[in-house]
């Protein structure tokens, strides 16, 4: 596999391929553009950020 681009995209751009994208809360969408400045541009270094993020947050929460 050859990554082409990781631009954020408004549609799919192939509408009869069967899968999907996750869809974002709009405040989360401004904290992905500050996670992606500070990952140098990668979507996907600042998507698995996230993801981590929240992981440690539920684990914390299961704790409590």
């Amino acid at each position: 596999m050859k990554v082409l681009g990781e631009e954020m995209a408004s549609e799919r751009a192939f509408s009869v391929w069967v899968m999907d994208s996750p869809r974002m809360q709009p405040d989360r969408i401004s904290l992905l553009g500050k996670l992606v400045e500070e990952c140098e541009g990668s979507y996907g270094q600042a998507l698995d950020m996230m993801l981590e993020l929240a992981s440690e947050q539920e684990d914390q929460r299961r704790r409590a």
